[in-house]
Protein backbone atom coordinates (compact mmCIF):
# COMPACT_ATOMS: atom_id res chain seq x y z
CA UNK A 1 0.00 0.00 0.00
CA UNK A 2 2.86 2.41 0.76
CA UNK A 3 4.12 2.24 -2.82
CA UNK A 4 0.76 3.41 -4.17
CA UNK A 5 0.79 6.44 -1.89
CA UNK A 6 4.29 7.21 -3.15
CA UNK A 7 3.07 6.88 -6.75
CA UNK A 8 0.16 9.23 -6.02
CA UNK A 9 2.61 11.81 -4.63
CA UNK A 10 4.95 11.49 -7.60
CA UNK A 11 2.20 11.85 -10.22
CA UNK A 12 0.83 14.94 -8.45
CA UNK A 13 4.34 16.43 -8.40
CA UNK A 14 4.84 15.78 -12.12
CA UNK A 15 1.47 17.27 -13.05
CA UNK A 16 2.38 20.81 -11.99
CA UNK A 17 3.07 22.36 -15.36
CA UNK A 18 5.95 20.15 -16.56
CA UNK A 19 6.25 17.34 -19.06
CA UNK A 20 6.30 14.15 -16.95
CA UNK A 21 9.52 12.93 -18.56
CA UNK A 22 11.35 16.17 -17.78
CA UNK A 23 10.47 15.89 -14.06
CA UNK A 24 11.91 19.29 -13.23
CA UNK A 25 15.46 18.29 -14.19
CA UNK A 26 17.96 20.51 -16.05
CA UNK A 27 19.65 20.20 -19.41
CA UNK A 28 22.90 18.24 -19.39
CA UNK A 29 25.05 21.35 -19.99
CA UNK A 30 23.13 23.56 -17.52
CA UNK A 31 23.14 21.46 -14.31
CA UNK A 32 22.17 24.47 -12.18
CA UNK A 33 19.06 25.50 -14.13
CA UNK A 34 16.18 23.20 -13.16
CA UNK A 35 12.73 23.07 -14.72
CA UNK A 36 11.82 26.21 -16.66
CA UNK A 37 14.67 28.28 -15.21
CA UNK A 38 16.91 29.12 -18.16
CA UNK A 39 14.32 27.80 -20.64
CA UNK A 40 14.73 30.81 -22.98
CA UNK A 41 18.54 30.75 -23.19
CA UNK A 42 19.79 30.98 -26.81
CA UNK A 43 22.24 28.06 -26.45
CA UNK A 44 22.13 24.68 -24.77
CA UNK A 45 21.11 21.05 -25.18
CA UNK A 46 17.37 20.37 -25.39
CA UNK A 47 14.92 19.60 -22.60
CA UNK A 48 11.20 19.00 -22.97
CA UNK A 49 10.16 22.47 -21.81
CA UNK A 50 13.06 24.61 -23.09
CA UNK A 51 12.93 26.88 -26.11
CA UNK A 52 13.79 25.24 -29.45
CA UNK A 53 15.15 28.61 -30.71
CA UNK A 54 18.82 27.92 -29.99
CA UNK A 55 22.09 28.13 -31.89
CA UNK A 56 24.97 25.72 -32.25
CA UNK A 57 27.85 25.19 -34.68
CA UNK A 58 28.93 21.71 -33.69
CA UNK A 59 27.73 18.24 -32.68
CA UNK A 60 27.01 17.75 -28.97
CA UNK A 61 25.91 14.62 -27.10
CA UNK A 62 24.70 14.64 -23.51
CA UNK A 63 23.71 12.12 -20.85
CA UNK A 64 21.68 13.04 -17.76
CA UNK A 65 20.73 11.00 -14.71
CA UNK A 66 18.49 12.49 -12.06
CA UNK A 67 16.44 11.98 -8.92
CA UNK A 68 13.60 14.54 -9.04
CA UNK A 69 12.39 14.10 -5.44
CA UNK A 70 14.28 13.00 -2.37
CA UNK A 71 12.61 10.15 -0.54
CA UNK A 72 10.81 8.93 -3.68
CA UNK A 73 12.31 6.02 -5.62
CA UNK A 74 11.88 7.88 -8.91
CA UNK A 75 14.80 8.12 -11.34
CA UNK A 76 15.21 9.74 -14.75
CA UNK A 77 17.59 8.85 -17.60
CA UNK A 78 18.01 11.08 -20.65
CA UNK A 79 20.05 11.15 -23.86
CA UNK A 80 20.32 14.50 -25.69
CA UNK A 81 21.89 15.59 -28.97
CA UNK A 82 22.16 18.71 -31.09
CA UNK A 83 23.94 19.60 -34.31
CA UNK A 84 23.95 22.45 -36.80
CA UNK A 85 25.84 25.36 -38.32
CA UNK A 86 25.53 29.15 -38.55
CA UNK A 87 22.04 29.04 -40.08
CA UNK A 88 20.27 25.96 -38.65
CA UNK A 89 20.12 23.71 -35.58
CA UNK A 90 18.47 20.36 -34.89
CA UNK A 91 18.02 18.82 -31.47
CA UNK A 92 16.65 15.55 -30.12
CA UNK A 93 15.99 14.09 -26.70
CA UNK A 94 14.92 10.71 -25.38
CA UNK A 95 14.07 10.18 -21.73
CA UNK A 96 12.86 7.40 -19.44
CA UNK A 97 11.49 7.69 -15.91
CA UNK A 98 11.07 4.70 -13.61
CA UNK A 99 9.75 4.21 -10.09
CA UNK A 100 10.20 0.69 -8.72
CA UNK A 101 7.97 -1.64 -10.71
CA UNK A 102 4.79 0.44 -10.45
CA UNK A 103 5.37 3.39 -12.80
CA UNK A 104 7.14 4.03 -16.12
CA UNK A 105 7.40 6.97 -18.50
CA UNK A 106 9.11 7.26 -21.88
CA UNK A 107 9.29 10.38 -24.07
CA UNK A 108 10.92 11.81 -27.18
CA UNK A 109 11.44 15.35 -28.40
CA UNK A 110 12.55 16.83 -31.76
CA UNK A 111 13.54 20.46 -32.41
CA UNK A 112 14.41 22.52 -35.48
CA UNK A 113 15.63 26.15 -35.56
CA UNK A 114 16.81 28.60 -38.20
CA UNK A 115 18.96 31.70 -37.74
CA UNK A 116 18.64 34.78 -39.96
CA UNK A 117 21.29 37.34 -39.00
CA UNK A 118 20.16 38.53 -35.53
CA UNK A 119 16.99 36.39 -35.40
CA UNK A 120 16.52 32.74 -34.46
CA UNK A 121 13.15 30.97 -34.67
CA UNK A 122 12.51 27.39 -33.63
CA UNK A 123 9.77 24.80 -33.23
CA UNK A 124 9.72 21.53 -31.32
CA UNK A 125 7.33 18.70 -30.53
CA UNK A 126 7.39 16.06 -27.81
CA UNK A 127 5.34 12.95 -27.14
CA UNK A 128 5.25 11.12 -23.83
CA UNK A 129 3.72 7.81 -22.81
CA UNK A 130 3.20 6.85 -19.17
CA UNK A 131 2.02 3.54 -17.84
CA UNK A 132 1.36 1.60 -14.66
CA UNK A 133 2.25 -2.03 -15.46
CA UNK A 134 -0.81 -4.27 -15.47
CA UNK A 135 -3.25 -1.37 -15.13
CA UNK A 136 -3.09 1.06 -18.05
CA UNK A 137 -1.26 3.72 -20.03
CA UNK A 138 -1.85 7.23 -21.35
CA UNK A 139 -0.27 9.69 -23.82
CA UNK A 140 0.55 13.40 -23.63
CA UNK A 141 1.97 15.71 -26.31
CA UNK A 142 3.31 19.24 -26.48
CA UNK A 143 4.36 21.69 -29.20
CA UNK A 144 6.70 24.58 -28.42
CA UNK A 145 7.74 27.66 -30.39
CA UNK A 146 10.67 29.97 -29.59
CA UNK A 147 12.17 33.23 -30.78
CA UNK A 148 15.53 34.90 -29.98
CA UNK A 149 16.66 38.36 -31.06
CA UNK A 150 20.25 39.50 -30.55
CA UNK A 151 20.64 43.15 -29.56
CA UNK A 152 23.82 45.21 -28.99
CA UNK A 153 26.28 44.92 -26.08
CA UNK A 154 25.87 41.18 -25.57
CA UNK A 155 22.12 41.27 -24.83
CA UNK A 156 19.44 39.05 -26.33
CA UNK A 157 15.65 38.90 -25.99
CA UNK A 158 13.76 35.60 -26.04
CA UNK A 159 10.20 34.31 -26.03
CA UNK A 160 8.95 30.76 -25.48
CA UNK A 161 5.39 29.51 -26.13
CA UNK A 162 4.28 26.10 -24.83
CA UNK A 163 1.19 24.38 -26.25
CA UNK A 164 0.42 21.24 -24.20
CA UNK A 165 -2.40 19.24 -25.77
CA UNK A 166 -3.98 18.32 -22.43
CA UNK A 167 -3.41 21.43 -20.29
CA UNK A 168 -3.19 25.23 -20.42
CA UNK A 169 -1.06 27.26 -22.81
CA UNK A 170 2.00 28.81 -21.14
CA UNK A 171 4.66 31.32 -22.16
CA UNK A 172 7.91 32.82 -20.90
CA UNK A 173 9.95 35.87 -21.86
CA UNK A 174 13.64 36.33 -21.17
CA UNK A 175 16.39 38.93 -21.19
CA UNK A 176 19.98 37.63 -21.29
CA UNK A 177 23.30 39.37 -20.95
CA UNK A 178 26.47 37.62 -22.07
CA UNK A 179 29.06 39.98 -20.65
CA UNK A 180 31.90 37.75 -21.87
CA UNK A 181 32.67 34.09 -22.46
CA UNK A 182 33.10 33.86 -18.69
CA UNK A 183 29.87 35.41 -17.39
CA UNK A 184 26.17 35.24 -18.27
CA UNK A 185 23.11 36.66 -16.49
CA UNK A 186 19.42 36.19 -17.32
CA UNK A 187 15.96 37.18 -16.10
CA UNK A 188 12.77 35.40 -17.18
CA UNK A 189 9.13 36.28 -16.58
CA UNK A 190 5.94 34.29 -17.23
CA UNK A 191 2.29 34.57 -16.14
CA UNK A 192 3.04 32.56 -12.99
CA UNK A 193 6.83 32.51 -12.77
CA UNK A 194 9.91 34.68 -12.32
CA UNK A 195 13.51 33.44 -12.68
CA UNK A 196 16.95 34.94 -12.12
CA UNK A 197 20.07 33.01 -13.02
CA UNK A 198 23.73 33.38 -13.79
CA UNK A 199 26.73 31.32 -14.92
CA UNK A 200 30.42 31.94 -14.23
CA UNK A 201 33.08 30.10 -16.25
CA UNK A 202 36.64 29.79 -15.05
CA UNK A 203 39.33 27.94 -17.00
CA UNK A 204 38.09 24.49 -16.03
CA UNK A 205 35.36 25.12 -13.46
CA UNK A 206 31.82 26.35 -14.17
CA UNK A 207 29.34 27.57 -11.55
CA UNK A 208 25.64 28.04 -12.31
CA UNK A 209 22.77 29.11 -10.08
CA UNK A 210 19.13 30.08 -10.52
CA UNK A 211 16.30 31.33 -8.30
CA UNK A 212 12.64 30.78 -9.20
CA UNK A 213 9.41 32.20 -7.83
CA UNK A 214 6.86 31.16 -6.71
CA UNK A 215 8.26 28.42 -4.54
CA UNK A 216 10.70 29.79 -3.94
CA UNK A 217 13.31 27.43 -5.34
CA UNK A 218 17.06 27.63 -5.73
CA UNK A 219 19.27 25.56 -8.02
CA UNK A 220 23.05 25.36 -8.13
CA UNK A 221 25.33 23.49 -10.51
CA UNK A 222 29.04 22.76 -10.55
CA UNK A 223 30.80 21.47 -13.64
CA UNK A 224 34.26 20.72 -14.94
CA UNK A 225 35.18 21.39 -18.58
CA UNK A 226 38.26 19.58 -19.91
CA UNK A 227 38.88 19.74 -23.64
CA UNK A 228 35.79 18.26 -25.36
CA UNK A 229 34.21 16.88 -22.17
CA UNK A 230 31.85 18.56 -19.71
CA UNK A 231 30.81 16.87 -16.47
CA UNK A 232 28.33 18.48 -14.09
CA UNK A 233 26.30 18.01 -10.93
CA UNK A 234 23.20 20.00 -9.99
CA UNK A 235 21.01 20.36 -6.90
CA UNK A 236 17.65 22.07 -6.47
CA UNK A 237 15.63 22.88 -3.36
CA UNK A 238 11.99 23.93 -3.66
CA UNK A 239 10.92 25.62 -0.42
CA UNK A 240 10.02 22.88 2.06
CA UNK A 241 8.47 20.63 -0.58
CA UNK A 242 11.26 18.47 -1.98
CA UNK A 243 14.71 18.60 -3.51
CA UNK A 244 16.13 17.23 -6.76
CA UNK A 245 19.56 16.38 -8.04
CA UNK A 246 21.16 15.30 -11.28
CA UNK A 247 24.51 14.42 -12.84
CA UNK A 248 25.48 14.86 -16.48
CA UNK A 249 28.20 14.21 -19.05
CA UNK A 250 28.52 16.11 -22.34
CA UNK A 251 30.82 15.59 -25.32
CA UNK A 252 31.24 18.28 -27.98
CA UNK A 253 32.96 17.80 -31.30
CA UNK A 254 35.66 20.38 -31.96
Amino acid sequence: MKKWWVLFFALNMLSKGMSPASVLLPAADYPGFFGLAGATLPEGLPTFDNSPAKRTKTLSLGLLWGIPAAGVDLQSYSLMAEWGNSWYRMGSLFSMVAMDSIYRSSAGDLELAFTFQRYTVGVGHSANVEWVPGIGSWWTQQTKVGLVVEVPRGFSLSALFLFPYESEFDYLGGVHWKASESYRLFVEVGPKSFHIGHAVNFEYLRIQSAYAFPGPSVGIGLAVQIDQFFSGFGYQKISDAFDAKGASLVWRKK
